[in-house]
């Protein structure tokens, strides 16, 4: 049956006009209302709303939906439409507003653009948009409308991550609604729009988002933009996966809904305590796979975790911190290490593009450092804490249990106390090999199971005390009260080594942005390793390569002895021998073809690229399994160094080489080798058990200085530079 509707209308999309003896309303394009003499394309009987897609107003003037009869099976959509229709020329157009402040007279010689600054897809009409109250036609013709360039719109707010999320809460709104059994054609139209504009890639940074936005006019709060949000994914998604499944796999991914539920066990997530938000996706899991199964040929049903896995960490590590690192304590807090709260934790490596700046890089590296050294003792006090000790006897991992504890008498010169503890299950320690009470080792001590607690770290170990259940302590806490002294306690010994991780962390929180060394290739801006400064300031530099004792050492600052050294050897060694010897000692690091080859330098080809790699680059990383000669190719690099410090020292008094090893065994094995070329060495650190080593060591140093008065003015200076530098460090 055909409609003959006869009342005022209103127009949305395309060509579609109401006349015939009434007036309308237009909202978008070239749609036009007034009293025609001839029947308009789109509405050949009378006048009455358009909207996109198939639809008319009847005769109240209200929208409605148009079954597909064979009276309204041939109607055009309005993308199907033309942009014009036939109309009386000599009559002309008038279009009123009621509510929307605007109105157009259209003749047959002029036609008013349209305003140009009419854009109603900005974020205060989106708030309205995604509210519970507003019908499912009102959302699909308003993000359905061409005039409104919903696709413009997403492109130019695709990182407003909060914008992105109205679109889909009134988008999945409207499918709540179940608007698409009436809007079919223009919801699928949007849907094409948003995965033109990868909006689905972005459902996972949108979730993240919301518990650090800053939006302060949405009228929803944190936890409910959550739940509103994810409920709004969950049924756009399914109902896109109903109409159109085969796409609807592609643009989602076969995991979608898994990667979703997987967010959140984020700690910035957990703290808005919605978890049941994302109940809702374990449905849509059957639902996915189902038509996954169904649509998706079998070459596309391989997954690539490793990419799925690389975004997840670039969004993750882009999240704002809560707090500032550089506030963050050192020490732990109650609150750090006896609530089984999960911390503030972002990825440690951005595997697409950067870092963004210096500080993002310090705060997670600090902050994961800092996690390192609290999760054990965390897991160690919870685990205690919890434990019945009535009827379970098993001692809590991470961290090592003393009873019985009292806090005896104060050292005012030490400032430490000197602590006693049960040793009555000790009596079979060693105290002499043992890693117990290490010096610096954290120790918690409680008198209430740990409902809070007082921190100490060990001063001295004495084996000869320890063996009588007593150490020397340093109190962490400023003044002991005298009433402590009164008490009990149990105490806590962190297996974990904590004066470590307080000297680094101390140290990530004073490193300054401005000065961060080779800050380009740590944050990732450079992937390929550039000429040193100093290179760069000479045109063709020769190197002295030479490693025998023979030759001349880093000692010989006088150019002409070299050259003499290098005369005398000539004199004495046959011609092939005296050609190589003067191309190693006499090498053109610039000139591939004229510097000395792995042969001549006695190293096999990977060790000379790594030699030539290190003495011509600002960062070299060399690496190998055991016993492929690390060790010498690094005092073969320092030598060189040595031997050719007039390039890189220039005018400076004291530039040194800082050597760093793992452990005190690999530093003094690297160390003796530094010896047999030059004297120049100071060992820091008290750990070193190698004889050779102890004419070098900082006490050695000092005690040559201020000890004997021919000692000459340059090396006290040097000493006191040594001094001022570990102060710096230090503090």
């Amino acid at each position: 049956m055909e409609n003959k509707p006869t009342g005022r209308g209103r127009g949305t999309t395309g060509a579609n006009r109401a006349g015939h003896g009434g007036s309308g309303r237009c909202w978008a394009g070239a749609q036009r209302a007034g009293s025609g003499r001839g029947p308009s394309r789109a509405n050949p009987t009378g006048s009455g709303r358009g909207s996109s897609g198939a639809y008319r107003g009847d005769s109240s003037g209200r929208l409605g939906a148009i079954p597909k009869t064979s009276a309204s099976s041939s109607q055009p959509t309005w993308r199907e439409r033309p942009s014009s229709s036939t109309h009386n020329h000599n009559q002309p157009f008038r279009v009123t507003s009621r509510g929307r402040g605007f109105g157009l007279n259209l003749s047959q010689h002029q036609r008013q653009p349209r305003q140009a600054n009419h854009r109603r897809l900005d974020f205060q009409y989106l708030v309205k948009l995604a509210s519970e109250n507003v019908e499912p036609s009102v959302v699909i013709r308003c993000l359905g409308d061409p005039e409104n360039d919903l696709a413009q719109h997403l492109k130019e707010n695709l990182g407003n991550f909060d914008y992105l999320e109205l679109v889909i809460v009134a988008l999945g709104g409207f499918c709540k609604k179940n608007g698409t059994s009436q809007f079919s054609e223009s919801f699928v139209s949007v849907v094409r729009i948003l995965e033109a504009q990868n909006i689905f890639q972005h459902i996972s940074s949108i979730i993240i988002n919301i518990p650090v936005s800053r939006v302060a006019n949405l009228p929803v709060a944190k936890e409910e933009r959550l739940k509103r949000f994810t409920t709004a994914v969950f049924h756009l998604a399914t109902e896109m996966l109903v109409m159109m499944p085969a796409f609807s796999c592609q643009c989602l991914g076969q995991h979608f809904f898994t990667d979703i539920i997987a967010l959140q066990a984020l700690p910035s997530i957990k703290a808005l305590n919605v978890a049941d938000a994302f109940n809702v996706f374990e449905a849509g899991i059957t639902t996915l796979q189902t038509a996954w199964s169904q649509h998706i040929p079998v070459e596309i049903k391989k997954d690539d975790r490793r990419l799925r896995m690389e975004e997840y960490s670039n969004d993750a590590a882009l999240q704002d911190p809560p707090d500032n690192f550089r506030t963050l304590n050192v020490m732990p807090n109650w609150e750090d290490v006896c609530l089984d709260v999960e911390p503030f934790l972002r990825p440690s490596i951005i595997v697409k593009g950067e870092y963004p700046d210096v500080t993002t890089y310090l705060d997670i590296q600090f902050r994961i450092l800092r996690e390192d050294f609290f999760n054990p003792l965390r897991v160690g006090l919870l685990a205690y804490k919890n434990q019945d000790r009535k009827f379970s006897k098993k001692r809590p991992d991470n961290i090592r249990l003393y009873h019985g504890v009292r806090i005896l008498d104060y050292d005012m010169h030490g400032d430490y106390y000197t602590i006693q503890f049960s040793d009555a299950h000790l009596k079979k320690i060693n105290w002499e090999t043992s890693k117990r009470f290490m010096f610096g080792s954290l120790l918690c001590l409680s008198a209430d199971n740990f409902a809070s607690f007082h921190l100490f770290t060990v001063a001295d170990r004495n084996p000869i005390l320890l063996s009588h259940g007593k150490i020397k302590v340093k109190f962490e806490g400023g003044t002991l009260s005298a009433a402590l002294k009164q008490q009990i306690f149990v105490m806590a010994e962190s297996t974990v080594f904590f004066e470590s991780y307080r000297t680094i962390l101390t140290a990530l929180q004073r490193i300054s942005p401005t000065k961060f060394p080779l800050e380009d290739y740590i944050l990732g801006r450079k992937t390929s390793p550039e000429m040193p400064d100093y290179l760069l300031e000479k045109e063709n530099p020769v190197y002295d390569l030479s490693f025998t004792s023979d030759l001349p050492s880093e000692d010989d600052k006088d150019e002409e002895k070299i050259l003499n050294k290098i005369s005398n050897f000539l004199d004495t060694a046959g011609e092939a021998e005296k050609r190589k010897r003067f191309r190693i000692q006499r090498a053109q690091i610039f000139e591939p073809r004229r510097r000395p080859n792995a042969k001549d330098l006695e190293l096999d080809p990977s060790q000379c690229n790594a030699l030539y790699a290190a003495l011509t680059q600002k960062i070299s990383v060399i690496q190998g399994p055991p016993g492929t000669g690390k060790t010498y190719l690094g005092l073969r690099i320092v030598q060189a160094l040595l031997k050719n410090k007039r390039f890189w020292m220039g005018n400076s008094q004291s530039s040194p080489i800082l050597v760093i090893c793992y452990t005190n065994h690999a530093l003094d094995q690297f160390l003796e080798g530094i010896s047999k070329f030059t004297r120049q060495i100071v060992r820091v650190g008290s750990q070193s058990k190698c004889a050779a080593l102890e004419s070098f060591s900082l006490m050695a140093w000092k005690k040559r200085s201020s000890g004997f008065g021919g000692v000459q003015q340059d090396t006290r200076r040097w000493i006191f530079e040594i001094h001022d530098t570990l102060r710096e460090c230090e503090r």
